[in-house]
């Protein structure tokens, strides 16, 4: 019976994923900890990741390959590969990284020595080796990179900022439920909303080790490069000229408030409300905001 609670399934979504796409593929299967169940969602790549896929599932039987008719993108392929894993715990992966091989293990344990509600939502994730197209180490800590603190990290801190980076997360089947009640409409990246359902209301397991290399190259489908001064300073007179400065956080906030704000206590329910509030308020209330989370 522990076996079959503990199972655990890994999502995988690929798009033109060929280059790295094997190196991953082998990590996963080269597992310490047993996995029965790879689901894999393929968003209409064009290149030949579809014939990596197939190559890959005729020889191992625990590989369920699903190719969308349209492309999704990243957030519904992500949200339609969990929706079809069955085991109790999903693990999510993308297509470019290398994982080491007890990074299941590690997190599977440390998942079962936590003291939690089964019956809240939960993620746990980890720090990550950031390597470059070559595989070269190019730094030991993202976290430490960006100045991440997990165990000084609030909800407060959440609304503007996420720390959670999807490809670690193992996640439990509440928190399966949790997030497929969502249209994905508004969400920046389907490991935010992982982030909000379990800081909000659930349970945060987190690892202060890497567990995996996480590949920084320009071929990526989400941001892995370090953010330069500059590129920031561009992107803050861009956000300011159009009048979206911290629009799409409060638009984001906005929409998990609609569908989970039952759940948040009173606390997270006023910063939820206030957040939302400057929705309605100039720039310069959203810049003070901004800087008093900081």
């Amino acid at each position: 019976m522990y076996y079959e609670e503990n199972k655990v399934s890994v999502v995988l979504c690929t798009y033109n994923g060929s280059a790295f796409l094997e190196k991953q593929l082998n990590s996963i299967l080269e597992q310490t900890y047993d996995i029965n169940e790879i689901i894999i969602v393929d968003d209409c790549s064009s290149d030949n990741t579809k014939e990596i896929l197939k190559m890959f599932q005729d020889k191992n039987r625990n590989i369920k390959l699903f190719f969308n008719d349209v492309n999704l993108g990243s957030n519904k392929s992500f949200k339609l590969a969990i929706s079809l894993a069955t085991n109790n715990y999903i693990a999510l992966c993308d297509q470019d990284d290398i994982w080491f091989r007890n990074k299941i293990e590690i997190q599977m344990n440390a998942i079962n020595l936590k003291s939690h509600d089964d019956g809240k939502p939960l993620v746990c994730f980890h720090d990550l080796r950031l390597i470059d197209q070559n595989d070269i180490v190019t730094n030991n800590s993202f976290w430490k990179l960006h100045k991440f603190v997990p165990k000084k990290f609030t909800f407060r801190k959440l609304l503007i900022v996420n720390i959670i980076t999807g490809c670690t997360c193992i996640i439990n089947r509440c928190m399966k439920e949790e997030m497929l009640k969502s249209d994905m409409e508004h969400i920046i990246m389907h490991d935010y909303l992982l982030a909000l359902i379990g800081y909000g209301f659930g349970n945060v397991v987190y690892i202060e080790e890497p567990l995996m290399y996480y590949r920084s190259h320009t071929g990526t489908v989400t941001e892995k490069e370090k953010i330069t001064f500059g590129n920031r300073i561009k992107s803050f007179i861009s956000r300011v000229n159009d009048g979206n400065y911290l629009l799409p956080y409060i638009l984001q906030i906005e929409k998990v408030n609609y569908l989970y704000g039952d759940k948040f206590d009173l606390q997270r329910k006023k910063l939820v409300d206030s957040f939302i509030g400057l929705k309605n308020k100039g720039l310069l209330n959203r810049m003070i905001y901004k800087w008093l989370l900081n």
